[in-house]
């Protein structure tokens, strides 16, 4: 992954991926936790390439309001009724001086994971959502607190399901993929002020 990942906070739905990714069975951290490191001046990232960080506080001095809430539309493509998974990390970010010595340091805690089926119910054409993928109807939560991660899941093949999760303050937010079926997988995301 290169830093190109790490997303700045903006308004309106974004794809978390330019390209929707396509990750192994099973394919989350074998220890749990994501790898993230960086040293001054320089962003390193997992190798993973499906693991999208977005900047909640893009750039905003100490004190700036920041949104309160993430809501996601998952969305992939194959045909309807292929499952993923969706993980949120909630990452803390800690400046450090020892001496003259300056580090960050980044603490991460996991928020949920969401188990999406697609439905059949495609995007359109010169939109985020291209006519080649589908809206998931299904999602369910699979961990976290229910009163952290809200779904609206119509599992009806006509609306898009869609999650709120609140990220409760954290400096950046990670969103990881993982695939039980053969699909390719990206999702919406948009910030709640």
């Amino acid at each position: 992954m290169n830093p190109t990942n790490l997303v700045s906070c903006g308004t309106g739905w974004k794809r978390a991926f330019a390209s929707s990714v396509e990750a192994a069975t099973g394919a989350f951290d074998s220890g749990g936790v994501p790898s993230i490191a960086r040293s001054v001046g320089v962003k390193v990232y997992p190798s993973d390439s499906t693991l999208a960080i977005l900047d909640l506080r893009g750039g905003a001095a100490t004190g700036a309001a920041v949104p309160m809430s993430l809501m996601l539309k998952p969305f992939g493509t194959t045909t309807a009724n292929q499952v993923f998974a969706i993980r949120l990390w909630g990452i803390t970010v800690a400046d450090d001086y020892v001496g003259s010595t300056y580090t960050q340091s980044f603490e991460t805690t996991r928020l949920c994971e969401l188990a999406c089926t697609l439905g059949s119910k495609a995007g359109a054409a010169n939109t985020l959502v291209g006519t080649s993928d589908l809206f998931c109807d299904t999602i369910a939560i699979t961990e976290g607190l229910t009163d952290v991660v809200k779904i609206f899941t119509p599992e009806d093949n006509v609306k898009e399901a869609w999650a709120w999760i609140d990220h409760l303050a954290f400096d950046q937010i990670g969103i990881e993929f993982s695939e039980t079926d053969a699909v390719t997988m990206n999702t919406l995301y948009r910030f709640v002020m």
